[in-house]
């Protein structure tokens, strides 16, 4: 392979995977970690807690492993971090304001 198509193959790759990044969260991961907050705070009992966001994780159709990878995933992308935790007080503070 020649010099050029080499420097032309990585700048198509560095392109493809810059484009391919995640900059917004997922929707379904900002609503469940919402409801996982809330019965965080609505329920003081560690094993009422458990058992509530299992029903939580059910409910959404995410198993405990595969909604733990999810989270952990974003600390590699700040941007992303960033732009989840603030789609979660979002949704936090609208179901707030609903509730008055």
């Amino acid at each position: 392979m020649t010099f050029r198509k080499c420097i032309l193959l990585l700048f198509v790759c560095a392109t493809f995977v810059g484009c391919s990044d995640q900059t917004e969260p997922d929707g379904l991961l900002v609503q469940t970690y919402s409801d996982v907050l809330v019965a965080r705070e609505r329920h003081g009992d560690s094993a009422t807690v458990k058992q509530k966001v299992d029903s939580i994780l059910v409910f959404r159709n995410y198993d405990a492993d595969e909604f733990q990878s999810d989270l952990r995933s974003m600390a590699n992308t700040p941007v992303l971090m960033k732009a989840f935790y603030d789609s979660v007080m979002y949704e936090l503070r609208r179901r707030r304001d609903t509730l008055r």
